[in-house]
């Protein structure tokens, strides 16, 4: 960037001046001079940068509604997603089966995209405000510190100027008098160029001012809707829940009582198989008694 040539050159001037060789009066007077031109080109930079930006109240309103455009873009497209996300997760809650604590979970994460769905498009419209805020505001400083930053290189490089006069055998009136006009010069470029990148930010607060504006009385309905519009989701996200836990109530049910039919079943089978094995125990004793019977008349005859 230029902000970083501008340091790295004011930087290289000031270690050069602290230690080695001078250099030659011609070659400092070049680098001043070639210094002072980027300074000019930094200021001239910064002027047309602020020239460009939006200060009449209708520049100001235009390049507003165009900024709260793409934001109200943005929270469309937010919106869609965040209906298609419900809409997915609602699918799965009607399709699930399982454990009552899975339901239950999978019930959370479709009300939770509920809430999403009403409240994550303002929270993208509020994060795109501020990002393009954030970029419009660090793009004024930049422009504003590239040419303080020029403007000081130029200093270092009066500085240089002024010590390579003196290593010469300039006289002090000469150099001394050249560096004071130079000075000047430089430090009057870069409390300008302070003064201008000031500016820039300002105009830039100035515009967002209005975007928020703009953007506030576009979603103060939107709030309330998007509020409404995730109780009904969330609504609709609870029936699908009881629905899946009724159906599955319904059908635990069922299977119980076809356990409870199976279970008598074979209680009336087994009890069944008692009532017949005692029928054939009282047939076995009455055939027993009859030949008991039948043995004492034979012995009877016999004595």
């Amino acid at each position: 960037m230029a902000c970083t040539r501008f340091a790295l050159l004011a930087g290289l001037l000031a270690s050069v001046a602290a230690s080695g060789p001078a250099p030659s009066v011609e070659e400092a007077r070049a680098t001043y001079e070639r210094a002072l031109e980027e300074a000019r080109n930094a200021t001239a930079k910064v002027k047309s940068y602020i020239k460009a930006q939006p200060t009449s109240r209708d520049e100001i309103d235009k390049a507003a509604e165009s900024i709260e455009s793409h934001i109200i873009d943005e929270m469309k497209d937010a919106y869609a997603d965040a209906n298609e996300e419900y809409r997915g997760r609602l699918a799965e809650l009607k399709m699930a089966s399982g454990e009552a604590k899975a339901i239950h979970k999978l019930a959370k994460a479709v009300k939770k995209a509920a809430k999403e769905s009403g409240r994550g498009p303002l929270k993208v419209a509020k994060r795109a405000l501020h990002r393009a805020k954030r970029e419009s505001l660090s793009e004024a400083k930049e422009v504003g510190r590239d040419a303080e930053a020029a403007a000081h290189a130029a200093y270092k490089a009066a500085k240089e100027l002024k010590r390579a006069q003196r290593h010469s055998g300039a006289s002090e009136r000469t150099y001394e008098g050249e560096f004071r006009e130079n000075e000047h010069t430089t430090e009057h470029m870069e409390d300008y160029a302070e003064y201008l990148r000031g500016d820039a930010v300002y105009n830039v607060e100035r515009l967002f001012d209005q975007v928020e504006e703009l953007l506030e009385n576009e979603t103060q309905g939107l709030s309330e809707h998007g509020k409404a519009h995730a109780h009904r989701l969330e609504r609709e996200a609870q029936l699908a829940e009881d629905a899946v836990k009724n159906a599955m109530k319904i059908a635990e049910e069922a299977t119980g009582h076809e356990k409870s039919k199976d279970a008598l079943k074979k209680d009336d089978d087994k009890k069944g198989g008692y009532e017949k094995g005692d029928e054939g125990d009282d047939e076995d004793k009455e055939a027993a008694g009859k030949k008991g019977e039948e043995d004492d008349d034979e012995d009877k005859e016999a004595a």
